[in-house]
């Protein structure tokens, strides 16, 4: 149970006490003491957390300092002094107390006095309470934690050029508080806990430490990888190509690597051992990185392939590193994010490890180590997907006594991997054995080879065993079943989890009666009721269970035939013979039964005479008659697609409930399915129907358990489009409920990230595409997307390519959507990001879907904004720009689009911005010295009706032409002396006052042009631009004329004597409203006459 104490109310609290901020010191704590005791009742608390805090600075001199300070006082030192009076009173011992330090105040803080100040209070403050008779309970711990930057919306809004991959991620404060308030870490009390990149224990910016790997475990997986493609005769091309396709699934999920050099590598394999993965580990060799030295001996780590979904957030692993002081900081270094440890720990020890060493949710911590010797010592083995793991690999690793957890799902290991197990691992706890349900990998990867002689496990310290999707196959079905029932035989003394989902081969269950007295949990997720009912009277003897998941996937369920015969006496037996039970599933099942009109009391003795049993005090109401015979209410229960609509009845006796009749049932639907892929799929398609329907409630975090429902099953279509579509909805949801940005900041970008990798891998599906545009566009645009961009732009032109190579008919909103998007982006990326998106192709995608509508003479929007793209994309890129007219016939097709569509305004507009894009690089000048496009700019400069902007901007590339000097004019049928004459009489006569829609970043292209006193062509283009956006746009553009030195310029011009008077006045105009908004008098401009 979470209470916040706060200005405003935290969704995520279970109780909120919500303060004015307009009370005295004594005023809060009398408030929020009184409030903590009625909510406490008499209990302690584990933990309290302060983290409110702030920033405002100011030396001795400044203004605001006395405010300032005062604000940082109460903010800081007001919330740490009633925290600490509540710790002394309702913490318990051994709890732990948080204060909000800061690594500024450990030094001078001479611009924001008050911050250090306040600062260094709560350091003191914290050795204080940290030493005896300070008041806290026995053994309570006090931590301060000291960051440099926290990476948050408002430190972003306020720094945006900082370097911000310094800066310590909420997440990673959070991990380390959950760790702390579990006394999962020893803590120094009144130490101040460094959280920055410097120190040791903050990661880089935007990773998360719960699932990094090494850089050296993503070479090995893709050279593993293709290996076992090598393998299957597929060809080093054919591989190249598919690595190459699927760069964003390995991004996104092994880690964020370029894979060129892997690609690089392939051509230089010639053969690989599967085996030889974890050789590389025990031989010491291990040198595929300049990052990690060679000496590094690794035993073991925890790796999952490409193709796999991302580890369960409850799954546990527990990685320790001893390794001596020179490795630290090159394995450091060479970290990638990725989505594979749950747990990095590199610990001080110049011993073998204690006997028990506690597994580390969600946490690392970095620490010296004097270990002469490097190892590793492995807790949990997670191999599940690595087909390339066999027995032999496993053997590798039987040095390690400390492994508790061992996974290999879709591992390619035989029967006698089962010795292996038995002879070695001598705490092995947790076994997974199987195939996973993720709807995307297939089931056909043979388990256990046939014809081998039988082995079972024989492990009496096993508590959990996982023997799923076992599928009925003649050859090895009994060899299967013998192994089963001997394994249980010989592990039953402490076997408390069984799990046997979709093993249809299991056909008889008799070996339950081993582990009657010690089975707890038994997972029977599509096994056939024909066969449940058949061992019934077995399944009643297990008296100590109590979870029982008795589930089916709509897929399993063929005909009436596949269901209970006698479903409500049926249940009713179970239920009355395991009365420990508290979780029952019973989802796409027929359980239910009908709705009875009868009274419960009547259906109870009815149940209790079939059954032949004494009908005793039974009082549970219930509406699905097999549960009258409970004990008591259970604490979960499952009715997704049951028969009957089970879910909408009114009396279901559970606490929580997994259905698909409210949002609340759906939701935890979510949570309990999310690793089943059939199931899933129902939940989210029930979803997406009731947030279209229906006014949502708990959004915010049906979003949240959307998305990771969607990151985990990334390869199934069904949850893709229907996930993305109620994401559309919560989006809509979210605008209509105001929330604050900080809350949508990460939310939103979260959103995003799903969206676009699934655009990435079902790029071919329109209804995909058309569900994740409707999403992005109803965000903040382009803002929200931008820290995306480049997977943002890849995405998008990846359909447009589909839609031009491959001849794939997506709508026509998905294409204007997409062309919309990429040119909304375009306007806000920088000059990296425009020139990665000209690496990426666009200018060529671009260029195809002009010459296709030029070769239909279409002038629709498609067209309009493809010209737009290219002008935002070659905006001061001069590479893009050289792309455009060297490399894909540009020019070309600028002349034909002037020739088919010259009274299209807007399409005008954009070529006619390009191509001042074009005359502002050097070299690109000549191409332009043409006499079809010299003759095609004077007329538009010439046209009368022609909107200013396009007249400006074909002038625009006349002057920079011209300001090349005479030398450079190469056209013979277009007079240069005629042309410039024509120029200078027509911009003298345009209106200075007219608004432009245009965006200047720089005035250094203009700057150029004014400086031409030899080109008065040229001169007065840029000087009346320079009036006019001053004139029109002064907020804007006065400050930038004036930070690069313009009005010293134009000083420059009004006093040179050989200056045309029409240029000197428009630069005086320029100049005056320079000074205008500087609010300096512009005393010193020279007198001069301008004829009016």
């Amino acid at each position: 149970k979470v209470t916040s104490i706060d200005l405003k109310e935290n969704d995520c609290a279970d109780v909120n006490i919500i303060l004015s901020g307009n009370e005295t010191l004594e005023q809060q704590a009398e408030f929020v003491n009184d409030n903590i005791r009625k909510q406490l009742n008499n209990e302690s608390v584990d933990a309290i957390l302060n983290v409110a805090g702030g920033w405002a600075g100011g030396n001795a001199e400044a203004e605001d300092f006395i405010q300032n300070s005062a604000l940082m006082w109460k903010q800081t030192m007001w919330s740490s002094l009633i925290v600490a009076s509540l710790a002394s009173k309702y913490l318990k011992e051994d709890g732990l107390l948080t204060l909000p330090g800061a690594a500024a105040a450990l030094e001078p803080t001479p611009g924001m006095i008050g911050y250090g100040a306040a600062k260094s209070a709560v350091h003191q403050m914290t050795k204080s309470l940290a030493a005896q008779n300070s008041g806290l309970p026995n053994n309570a711990s006090v931590l301060a934690i000291a960051p440099i930057i926290l990476d948050t919306p408002m430190n972003r809004k306020w720094m945006p050029k900082a370097d911000m991959s310094t800066w310590t991620p909420l997440e990673y404060v959070a991990d380390h508080y959950d760790i702390a308030t579990q006394n999962k870490i020893d803590m120094n009390d009144g130490h101040f806990q460094m959280i920055d990149n410097k120190s040791s224990l903050t990661p880089y910016r935007g990773r998360d430490w719960r699932y990094v790997q090494p850089k050296l475990l993503y070479e090995l997986g893709i050279k593993q990888l293709v290996t076992i493609l090598l393998q299957h005769n597929n060809s080093l091309a054919k591989i190249e190509h598919l690595l190459l396709n699927e760069q964003a699934i390995f991004s996104t999920r092994i880690g964020n690597l370029i894979l060129k050099e892997f690609i690089d590598q392939i051509h230089t394999m010639k053969s690989y051992n599967n085996d030889e993965f974890l050789n590389y580990f025990s031989s010491g060799t291990i040198a595929h990185t300049n990052r990690i030295h060679s000496d590094l001996n690794v035993h073991a780590l925890h790796f999952i392939p490409r193709n796999s979904p991302p580890i369960s957030s409850n799954f546990a692993s527990s990685i320790v590193f001893n390794l001596p002081d020179q490795h630290e900081q090159s394995l450091f270094n060479s970290m990638p994010p990725g989505k594979n440890f749950r747990t990095l720990s590199l610990e001080k020890s110049d011993e073998q490890p204690k006997k028990k060493r506690t597994s580390l949710n969600h946490h690392h911590m970095w620490t010296k180590s004097t270990s002469k010797d490097p190892s590793i010592f492995v807790t949990c083995l997670n191999f599940q997907y690595c087909i390339f793991i066999t027995n032999n690999s496993i053997k590798q690793l039987i040095s390690q006594q400390l492994v508790d957890t061992i996974d290999l799902r879709n591992c390619l290991i035989t029967v006698k991997i089962f010795k292996i197990l038995s002879d070695y691992f001598p705490r092995l706890k947790c076994l997974r054995l199987g195939v996973i349900d993720t709807g995307c990998v297939s089931s056909s990867v043979s388990m256990f080879v046939h014809n081998e002689c039988e082995h079972y496990l024989k492990k009496p310290t096993l508590r959990s065993f996982t023997f799923e999707g076992f599928e009925q196959n003649h050859q090895q079905h009994t060899i299967i079943q013998r192994i089963f029932n001997k394994t249980l035989e010989f592990c039953s003394q402490q076997l408390q989890y069984l799990d046997l989902s979709r093993s249809t081969c299991i056909q008889e269950l008799t070996s339950f009666i081993y582990v009657k007295s010690s089975l707890s949990t038994l997972i029977l997720y599509d096994i056939s009721p024909v066969l449940i009912e058949l061992y019934s009277n077995i399944i009643c003897e297990l008296k100590t269970l109590s979870t029982l998941d008795l589930s089916r996937s709509k897929i399993s369920v063929n005909s009436p035939t596949d269901n209970y015969k006698n479903s409500t006496l049926f249940l009713a037996k179970l239920v009355y013979s395991l009365e420990q039970l508290k979780s029952l599933d019973i989802s796409g099942t027929n359980l239910g039964g009908e709705h009875t009109i009868r009274s419960n009391e009547d259906e109870r003795e009815y149940l209790c005479e079939k059954l032949n049993i004494t009908c005793d005090k039974r009082n549970v109401e219930s509406s699905i008659p097999g549960l009258l015979l409970l004990k008591a209410p259970l604490e979960f229960l499952g009715v997704l697609d049951c028969d009957q609509n089970v879910a909408m009845r009114p009396n279901l006796p559970a606490k929580k409930i997994a259905g698909e009749y409210s949002e609340n049932q759906l939701l935890t639907a979510i949570q309990r399915y999310i690793n089943r892929s059939e199931m899933i799929t129902h939940v989210v398609t029930h979803l997406f129907r009731f947030y279209k329907d229906t006014s949502l409630e708990n959004f915010k975090y049906g979003g949240e358990l959307l998305m990771e429902c969607m990151d985990k099953h990334i390869y199934n279509l069904h949850i893709q489009i229907s996930g993305s579509a109620s994401l559309f909805y919560i989006i809509k949801a979210h605008h209509q409920k105001d929330e604050s940005s900080e809350l949508e900041y990460f939310y939103v970008r979260q959103i995003v990230t799903v969206i676009l990798n699934a655009m990435t891998i079902h790029s071919k599906d329109n209804g995909m595409m058309r569900n994740g545009l409707l999403s992005l566009i109803h965000l903040q645009l382009p803002d929200d997307i931008m820290f995306a961009c480049e997977k943002a732009f890849k995405v998008l032109l990846e359909l447009l390519k589909l839609h031009i190579n491959m001849n794939i008919s997506y709508e026509s909103f998905v294409l204007r959507t997409a062309m919309y998007l990429l040119n909304c982006m375009a306007c806000t990326a920088d000059g990296e990001e425009k020139l990665a998106v000209g690496n990426f192709g666009a200018i060529e995608v671009m260029m195809n879907l002009i010459q296709k509508r030029i070769h239909t003479e279409d002038a629709d929007e498609i067209l309009e904004v493809a010209w737009a793209f290219l002008w935002n994309i070659t905006d001061e890129t001069a590479e893009n720009c050289v792309r455009f007219v060297t490399q894909n016939s540009g020019l070309q097709a600028f002349q034909d689009c002037l020739t088919l569509f010259e009274s299209k305004e807007a399409i005008l507009r954009n070529m006619m911005g390009l191509m001042g894009n074009l005359a502002e690089v050097p070299t690109l000048r000549s191409h332009l010295v043409k006499n079809e496009i010299l003759q095609h700019l004077q007329r538009l400069v010439q046209k009368p009706e022609c909107s200013i902007e396009i007249a400006y901007n074909a002038a625009g590339v006349l002057a920079h032409i011209f300001s090349d000097g005479p030398s450079s004019w190469t056209a013979d049928q277009v007079d240069r002396t005629t042309l410039c004459d024509e120029l200078f009489e027509i911009i003298q006569h345009w209106d200075v006052n007219l608004e432009r829609n245009i965006n200047y970043r720089s005035f250094s292209p203009i700057l150029r042009l004014v400086k031409q006193f030899d080109e008065p062509s040229a001169q007065i283009w840029g000087c009346w631009g320079l009036a006019n956006l001053t004139s029109v746009f002064a907020t804007k553009y006065c400050p930038l004329l004036h930070a690069e030195h313009g009005d010293v310029l134009l000083n420059d011009i009004v006093r040179h004597n050989s200056v045309h008077p029409k240029v000197k006045h428009l630069a005086s105009l320029a100049l005056e409203n320079v000074c205008n908004y500087l609010k300096t008098p512009p005393s010193d401009l020279a007198m001069m006459d301008v004829e009016q």
